[in-house]
């Protein structure tokens, strides 16, 4: 199932003059995020794809509970279509304070492991999230400190970030077409600026696809063309 964990920092931090321009009453563009991304996933409907079948996960860590700091196995498989975003959701924690997780890559096994990101702080329940950049075949996250917190369950994995892009531009165009109504079209540039950069994405940009809906993307199908998605065609 395609998702998006984008937020509305996310937002601001792409056009910083958005912090100043929410709707009244409002103050987050969490409503407008939830209105994009529906059109996201309806277009993508429409060009006859099962969304069920796009944006697996890639595990780290079922579900589980811990007391104090370890390290977490390898993962099972290859991670063949390079995902970039770690989630840990939190579903139950005793104490207050942070715990701090490790995420780590290897390309031979286990044999050599190098550090992806070594200080995720998670505070919160539901979930934390980081995106990054260096990409490896396997992966292992670990607990490296528990900071006041006595008891974490937890479960973690990665996600595609290609879809956010999507509805990143969809959230941008939206929200300047928002802005042109109340202000005489001042920001048209932008909204159709947007709504191209929207276009040309979800035209262009090809995604793997569960062919056997077996829950997971196989080495065949990250790398057969024949099974890769492209939204435009």
């Amino acid at each position: 199932m395609i998702e998006s964990n984008l937020i509305t920092t996310d937002i601001n931090n792409r056009e910083p003059e958005l912090l100043n321009l929410y709707p009244d009453n409002e103050t987050d563009w969490a409503d407008i995020l939830s209105d994009a991304w529906e059109e996201v996933t309806q277009d993508i409907r429409d060009n006859g794809w099962n969304i069920r079948r796009l944006c697996k996960r890639y595990s780290l860590q079922s579900p589980v509970t811990k007391t104090a700091a370890f390290t977490g196995t390898i993962t099972t498989d290859e991670d063949y279509i390079q995902r970039l975003r770690l989630v840990i959701n939190v579903a139950a924690k005793t104490g207050t304070g942070s715990i701090t997780f490790h995420l780590e890559g290897t390309d031979d096994e286990g044999t050599t492991w190098e550090t992806v990101n070594s200080a995720i702080s998670v505070t919160t329940l539901a979930n934390t999230t980081v995106v990054f950049t260096r990409v490896y075949k396997n992966y292992r996250l670990s607990i490296t400190a528990f900071n006041t917190i006595t008891s974490i369950t937890y479960s973690a994995y990665l996600v595609e970030t290609t879809f956010e892009r999507l509805h990143l531009y969809k959230t941008m165009e939206l929200i300047y077409r928002l802005q042109n109504r109340l202000s005489n079209d001042v920001y048209s540039d932008k909204e159709k600026r947007y709504a191209d950069m929207y276009l040309d994405r979800l035209n262009s940009t090809q995604f793997a696809y569960d062919e056997d809906d077996d829950e997971e993307i196989s080495e065949d199908e990250a790398e057969d063309n024949n099974q890769n998605v492209s939204f435009g065609v």
